[in-house]
């Protein structure tokens, strides 16, 4: 990432930071077909509908042994084998509901109320509490 996308998306390593160092990560899901019925889930929820204007179905797809996973507009999501577990496809999801957020204070809010939708607020506020700490602007 150069800097200036840095700029543009600061967040960015404090949040992968927390991630990949404390945070749990939910259950871990066995296939693809696990991973898009939990989506779909997400997606027909009124909780997701009520982040906007959002997509009502959303497509996962199976990256293999890719070292990262990102969501595609306006409606894929790209995993890769390591992250098939419900806390990175919230993650993703939360990309597909803000596109142009990024990592933005808006996108770290609307990820927040998808972990406390679909985690439970248990989760919640494990994240909120460690993104603070880390300094991820929320």
């Amino acid at each position: 990432m150069t800097s200036k996308a840095r700029k543009r998306d600061n967040n960015v390593e404090a949040l992968y930071k927390a991630e990949n160092s404390e945070l749990p990560f939910g259950v871990k899901f066995k296939n693809l077909d696990e991973i898009q019925l939990f989506a779909n889930l997400v997606t027909a929820s009124p909780e997701w509908n009520a982040l906007g204007n959002v997509p009502c179905h959303v497509r996962i797809f199976d990256w293999g042994e890719n070292s990262y996973s990102e969501a595609r507009d306006p409606n894929e999501i790209w995993l890769a084998r390591k992250h098939w577990d419900t806390q990175v496809v919230l993650h993703e999801l939360a990309h597909i509901a803000v596109p142009q957020a990024r990592h933005s204070s808006r996108w770290v809010r609307t990820y927040l109320e998808l972990l406390e939708s679909f985690m439970g607020s248990h989760y919640e506020r494990v994240y909120r509490a460690a993104f603070k700490r880390i300094g991820v602007r929320l």
